[in-house]
Formats: C-alpha cells, sequence, structure tokens
C-alpha cells in the first residue's frame, strides 16, 4: 500500500475499551472519530491526511462493534462524508446495514443457506393463541426472542410462560418478533469472515472456531462442515453483499457428537454481523474494566486470526484494501442549480476521462410503467410530466421507465447537440464521457438517444455548432450515434 489506511467510526463508549494491533510495517495508522462531531472529525482527518501525504487517505475501516440503530444515520453520514472526499470505506454498504432482523433472514435463506428454526408472531396472532397450548408448539426450548427490526435478542426463554411475557413486552414496542432456537454450549459453533478477494478468485473466506482451538472434536465439525461454510458464505457475499464490504457470519453444528460422531450433525446459519470491526481487540478485562458484552464472539473470533495458518492477519487485511480500492467508484457527478436559466442539472464531481462511466445503470433498478396504463389512469397533469421526462424501454413505445419518488436518485441532466455523454456500446444502460471532462464541466446528453414519439418537441439552445434547433425524434441522429444510444428501433413519424 502507497498511503495509510484508517480505522474510523470508534464509539467515544468504546474507545477506552479497544487497542489497535501494530501494523506499522504495513502503513496503517489509526484514528477514532467518536459519533459526537464525528463529520467534523472525519474532515479534520481528511485534511491531516492531505497535509501529511498531500492527498487523502487511501481506504477507511470501520471499528465498531456493531452498527446499531442509533448510529446508522451516523454512519451513513460518515460514508457519504468520505465519499465526498473520494475515498472508499472498506466495510458494508450502509444500506445493507438497514436490513432488519426479518429481511436478513430472507437474503440468508435465498443465498441457500439452512435457517436456524425460527417463526415470526405478531400481535393478532399472539392475541389469538390458546394459553392452554405452547405458543410455539414446533420449537424446541429454550428460545429467544428477537427484534424483528434490529435482530437484537430481547430474552431468552426456557419455559413458555417465559416466552409468553417476553413476545407480550416486545410486541408493545414493534408490529411482530421474531422467536427462534437457541444455540447450545453443546455444539459447535463457527465463525466465518468473508470479504473480497483477488481479481477473478472470488470471496475470501475465513473459517474460525469459536473457543480457539481446532483439535479434537471441534477440528472434526469444522473440517466435515468448511466447504459448505465456504459455499454459503460466498454466495451470501457475491448475491446479498454485491461483492463489497465484509461480514461476520456465525453457524452452530447441531447435534455434532464429543468423540468419533464430532463431524455429524447438520449446519445452521445463527446469524450475520453486516458491519464487523476490524483491527480491534478488547483489552484485558480483568485489568480494563471491559465487559462482557464488548468481549463478544465478534472480538474473540478475530483474535483466532492470528494463529490461523493460511493467511495471517497483516496478509488478510491487505487483501481488504486492495479490494476495497478496485472496486470503489468516486462520485461521478453531483447535482447544481442556475435560478436565471437551466434550473437544476448535473456537472462533474471529478476530472473524467473519455470511456469513464460516469452513470452506472447497467443492474440499477428503475420505476417501470406502460403507456396504456398512464393513458388510463393518470392525470392530464401527470401524463404531460410522463411525455415530458419518461424514457422507452422497448422499441415497441410500451414499456417505460420513470423517476422515481426520492429525490435523492435524480438527476436532472441537460440535452446538447453535441453532448459530452453517450450511452456505452453496444446499447448499454451505462452512460459513459464522449470525451475528457473537466471538474465542474456540465453533463449532457442528446435526448434523441433515449427517446421516441412520446417526448415533447421542444426548442433547443445548447449554442453549439450542431444545433438542431428543434429537438425531436430522429431516425438520422439516432443511426449517428450507432450503438451509443438506447433506443434501438426507427422513431421518425
Amino acid at each position: 500500500m502507497s498511503a495509510a489506511v484508517v480505522a474510523v467510526f470508534v464509539a467515544q463508549s468504546q474507545a477506552a475499551d479497544v487497542r489497535l494491533p501494530s501494523l506499522d510495517d504495513r502503513k496503517l495508522t489509526f484514528v477514532a472519530i467518536a459519533l459526537p462531531n464525528c463529520l467534523r472529525s472525519t474532515r479534520g482527518i481528511v485534511a491531516a491526511a492531505v497535509t501529511k501525504f498531500s492527498r487523502p487517505y487511501c481506504c477507511y475501516f470501520n471499528a465498531v462493534s456493531s452498527i446499531r440503530d442509533g448510529d446508522r444515520d451516523v454512519w451513513e453520514a460518515v460514508n457519504a462524508e468520505l465519499s465526498r472526499h473520494s475515498v472508499p470505506i472498506a466495510s458494508t454498504q450502509p444500506r445493507h446495514c438497514r436490513w432488519n432482523g426479518s429481511e436478513q433472514r430472507m437474503q440468508l435463506y435465498y443465498s441457500g443457506m439452512t435457517l436456524m428454526p425460527f417463526r415470526t408472531i405478531a400481535f393478532p396472532a399472539y392475541a389469538a393463541a390458546a394459553t392452554a397450548s405452547p405458543l410455539m408448539p414446533d420449537l424446541a426450548l429454550p428460545v429467544v426472542v428477537r427484534s424483528s427490526a434490529t435482530g437484537d435478542i430481547a430474552a431468552t426463554c426456557a419455559n413458555d410462560a417465559a416466552l409468553r411475557e417476553a413476545v407480550s413486552a416486545s410486541l408493545d414496542r414493534e408490529p411482530d418478533v421474531i422467536v427462534e432456537e437457541t444455540t447450545s454450549a453443546h455444539n459447535v459453533m463457527i465463525s466465518a469472515l468473508v470479504c473480497g478477494g483477488p481479481p477473478g478468485g472470488g470471496a475470501h473466506v475465513l473459517p474460525l472456531v469459536l473457543g480457539g482451538t481446532t483439535n479434537g472434536a471441534k477440528g472434526r465439525a469444522v473440517a466435515s462442515h468448511a466447504a459448505r461454510v465456504s459455499e454459503w458464505c460466498r454466495k451470501f457475499f457475491d448475491t446479498a453483499l454485491e461483492g463489497k464490504g465484509l461480514a461476520l457470519l456465525r453457524f452452530e453444528v447441531r447435534g455434532a457428537g464429543v468423540g468419533d460422531d464430532a463431524a455429524a450433525g447438520d449446519l445452521v446459519v445463527v446469524d450475520v454481523n453486516m458491519a464487523p470491526p476490524v483491527f480491534v481487540r478488547p483489552r484485558d478485562a480483568a485489568t480494563s474494566g471491559t465487559s462482557a458484552a464488548v468481549a463478544d464472539l465478534t472480538w474473540e473470533s478475530l483474535d483466532i486470526m492470528e494463529a490461523m495458518e493460511e493467511v495471517s492477519f497483516a496478509d488478510w487485511a491487505a487483501e481488504v484494501v486492495a479490494n476495497c480500492l478496485r472496486q470503489f467508484h468516486p462520485p461521478t457527478f453531483k447535482i447544481g442549480f442556475d435560478p436565471k436559466a437551466k434550473g437544476y442539472f448535473v456537472r462533474a464531481a471529478r476530472s473524467l476521462r473519455s470511456g469513464d462511466v460516469v452513470f452506472h445503470d447497467e443492474g440499477r433498478a428503475f420505476p417501470i410503467v406502460t403507456k396504456p396504463f398512464v393513458d388510463a389512469n393518470w392525470s392530464k397533469a401527470d401524463q404531460e410530466t410522463f411525455s415530458r421526462y419518461a424514457w422507452p424501454i422497448d422499441s415497441a413505445g410500451h414499456v417505460y421507465a420513470i423517476w422515481e419518488n426520492e429525490p435523492k436518485t435524480w438527476r436532472p441532466i441537460n440535452h446538447s447537440c453535441h453532448p459530452n455523454l453517450a450511452f456505452a456500446a453496444p446499447h448499454s444502460l451505462n452512460v459513459i464521457a464522449r470525451r475528457d471532462i473537466a471538474d465542474n464541466e456540465d453533463l449532457t446528453l442528446d435526448y434523441a438517444t433515449f427517446c421516441d414519439l412520446t417526448m415533447q418537441p421542444f426548442d433547443c439552445f445548447c449554442g453549439t455548432p450542431q444545433c438542431r434547433g428543434k429537438i425531436v425524434p430522429n431516425d438520422g441522429v439516432l443511426k449517428g450515434y450507432g450503438g451509443c444510444a438506447w433506443h434501438r428501433g426507427g422513431v421518425s413519424r
């Protein structure tokens, strides 16, 4: 690595209870950003790095044991601030950290994993449940009651009476809760850290046995299930996390024996930490007063990495940084406003080279609607807006993409008859720079490359020598762009 790396987002309440390993040979520098005044702290650290290294730090890390509800807005603000300075943060994307407990389970399930037996219960079902029968007859006690919003454990219940009391208390605070069978001290627990690997090599999966040993029964259980753990983790990383960041998943081998049968048992996933800490270790609880809650399984599992032969902690950290830098896309555009002439517009957030992808739209979700539905159900005013801003998905003029209601996704890009952007060939949804573009330069597209007869003709004032004056759908213009146009069929009347 050619520049320093910063571990960030250390909660002020945790700062005294953690220490960072010495990795000076890897040129890693560690600083804490406390939650109060986090944006001011972030800006100060970025500025200090520029002063010291003539540029920002190359990468930032999460160093908090978990991202709680109260921290998520701050976490997103720190991410946004770092992104504004064109520096990446090596952790799961903030929107993934916003998945609630139920959404996390869906992601784990559709990644092919076997879930810990659970049920979700809402108030109507709870109120209708007969008191003479077990509340959860198909779950084996003891069970835990989890918040469906955060996934946090609200209570551990050994009998039906305790379960009913815990569910009732939780339903006073949220519409439904998750009741799940709990882990057993007699079963083998496996934790696995998954992150991006080298180009073309797939994700790194580091299986870790909680308890610090891989000998005997635990070792046989891990060896028996290592391939399945790796398979599940890689699919979760590639699909749920979209190949970015890192996550810590916890598994249990249920029913494993302690002798020759140790390799037997069923593998289930227990939970996932979407924002695991890195480079962080608990202090000695006996001397620092660290609570058991701080010295949790996450800390313990990361400690074990030092003893693993297949990859050293420092080498793993360097690979995570390299993968983060490979996948990071600094902002390419920003929104501007001109009250006297063009209103809102889009301009370059940095210098762009010819061929750079400016809008990454392949795989992006767009609201879509059919033209007959608009004609039959939308008001005249909405239909006029549709004719100005909708763009066709097909060449038959039937399915159209429209703007979302969320302003964060809007890109009010202006037209030019000689634009500096175009669709990538062959007929890609991605938009690229047609030439080198300076920082803060207006970004423009030729509307003829993506509009059809639905578009209202308008007068152009782009002022370029190529200006066509009245902008209407035009086969000749469309053919001139070749494969760098979205619409594929003929458009002229």
